[in-house]
């Protein structure tokens, strides 16, 4: 039952705060109102709920995703994620301000002239390893790999269209303008089987470029002629 504390011939009433984590109420007894006032007791600021939060967990230590820092992670700091529905941090001090200083960022292919997304948390990867921006999309760079496997040239170049269709149709539809042209992925008929193949726009943007026709075959069927020569 609440009621009221004397202090020599001042009565303290009851009365109620404001938790400082949560928001919710924070009883304080007349008895503990006249140690605050009297005898300089410090004022609760934290619910029941919060209190037993606080005494029930402790600091930790977590890794940061990106570049294995460690992150402090404060009581108090676990509580107001706790509070509001949130997770345990991920990434440090440092990479956090990288992140935010940048933007997702789009290139072009030094080789097909196709774009290469380049969003924030790749660049961020590239910067912690001392690397440049990538000067390639995928099929250019695994086109490249395996003619170097071969023994070819890393610079020599696609001795055949064909090869460079091989290269480039893993990637998904597309389009690409240039100057008064605007090209969009375009599906052909195969001329010995038959089967549908894409032609993307990148291979046509390329393809013109270099005067060269477009494909007659599949990626199946070329395969299947080059094996059989």
């Amino acid at each position: 039952m609440w009621g009221g504390g004397h202090g020599g011939g001042t009565w303290y009433d009851d009365y109620t705060t404001s938790c400082r984590f949560c928001g919710g109420t924070v009883y304080v007894s007349g008895g503990l109102h006249r140690k605050i006032a009297e005898e300089g007791y410090t004022e609760p600021n934290k619910c029941a709920d919060c209190k037993a939060f606080l005494d029930s967990h402790y600091d930790r230590t977590l890794s940061c995703k990106f570049c294995g820092d460690s992150i402090h992670w404060s009581v108090v700091g676990q509580l107001m994620a706790h509070l509001r529905g949130g997770s345990e941090p991920s990434t440090c001090e440092s990479c956090k301000a990288f992140l935010n200083s940048t933007y997702d960022k789009t290139l072009n292919c030094r080789d097909c002239g196709m774009a290469v997304p380049f969003p924030k948390g790749k660049q961020l990867n590239f910067h912690l390893k001392g690397w440049d921006p990538p000067t390639r999309c995928e099929a250019c760079r695994d086109a490249r790999r395996e003619r170097r496997e071969r023994g070819a040239s890393p610079g020599q170049p696609y001795r055949r269209a064909a090869d460079f269709v091989d290269a480039l149709l893993p990637l998904g539809p597309q389009t690409r303008h240039d100057g008064f042209v605007d090209y969009a992925d375009e599906h052909r008929t195969c001329s010995d089987c038959g089967g549908m193949f894409v032609f993307t726009a990148g291979q046509q943007h390329f393809f013109n470029k270099q005067g060269w026709d477009a494909p007659r075959r599949c990626p199946d069927c070329r395969q299947r002629k080059r094996s059989g020569r």
